[in-house]
Formats: structure tokens, C-alpha cells, sequence
């Protein structure tokens, strides 16, 4: 993903109004006071057995330690919490493959399932992947750039 300064001002301008466009439909269906917590760690230096099995049922990965961040947890008006996860892909959602999608969602369902753990109840239909469709582009240097195109989020 570059960095904002590698993104035209006109890209770096859209992006910004497709994110507020996001959140201000996040208030509508979440309330005006719903709260935001962007990042949220996922840290898990102790697996479970059983909670291994569910991640990897044969045992292949050698899973100890679990990291990461859920991208957005949205906290609303009633107290449910919602996890939206954004995947940047230069093809678009619908066209992934069903491994890929797959894969997504088992990301979110480990998050989850370490969310409730830790005491956060989040009942499966508050999770959400926010596919956002990237194209790579060859700046003036020749270098491979990817911009973010198509940020219907």
C-alpha cells in the first residue's frame, strides 16, 4: 500500500470523501453516538488447544502465537460491538476466488472468537469485510505504484 505521499492530491482527496462517506453511513445504521476504535490489537501469545484445532485442524502451522489488528470495531447506540475489516485487492470482491474469500472470513472469525475471549460479545452477523478495489500503476520512474481505485466503502 503506498503512503499518502506517494498518492496524487486528487486520489488522496477521494479516498478521504469515500472514508467519510463511510463513517457518516456507519452513524446511520450504528446511531450518531455509536464510538469508533480504529486498530484494535489481536494478541494471543497462549492458544488454546482447542481454539488451535479450530485454525489449524492438522496441526501444519505450528500456530503458538496469533497477531493482528481488526480494523475498525464499531460500538453502537445499544452496546453491540461491529467488526468491519478493510481488504485492499486489485480484484474486485466478487470476482475473488472462493479460497480467497474463504480465507477472509476465517480471519474474521478467529478476531471474533478472540474478541469473545477477552469479554467483547459480537454476534456473528456484526462481522463485515470491506472489499476495496486497488489498481497497479508504473509511476514516472518506472517503479510498480499501487493506487486505490473504485473505494466503495
Amino acid at each position: 500500500m503506498p503512503t499518502s505521499s506517494s498518492l496524487s492530491t486528487e486520489v488522496q482527496e477521494s479516498i478521504y470523501e469515500q472514508a467519510r462517506k463511510f463513517v457518516d453511513k456507519l452513524r446511520e445504521i450504528h446511531g450518531e453516538d455509536c464510538e469508533f476504535e480504529v486498530e484494535y490489537p489481536i494478541i494471543a501469545r497462549q492458544v488454546s488447544k482447542n481454539f488451535k484445532s479450530f485454525i489449524d485442524p492438522d496441526g501444519s502451522k505450528g500456530v503458538e502465537t496469533i497477531y493482528g489488528f481488526a480494523d475498525l470495531l464499531v460500538k453502537d447506540k445499544d452496546g453491540n460491538i461491529h467488526l468491519y475489516d478493510f481488504k485492499t485487492s486489485e480484484t474486485p470482491y466478487d470476482r475473488m476466488s472462493s479460497t480467497q474469500r474463504h480465507g477472509y472470513a476465517t480471519q474474521l472469525a478467529v478476531y471474533a472468537q478472540m474478541l469473545r475471549q477477552w469479554g467483547i460479545k459480537i454476534d456473528d452477523s456484526n462481522i463485515h469485510v470491506v472489499p476495496i478495489q486497488t489498481i497497479l500503476k508504473t509511476d514516472a520512474d518506472g517503479d510498480k505504484i499501487q493506487e486505490l481505485e473504485n473505494v466503495n466503502i
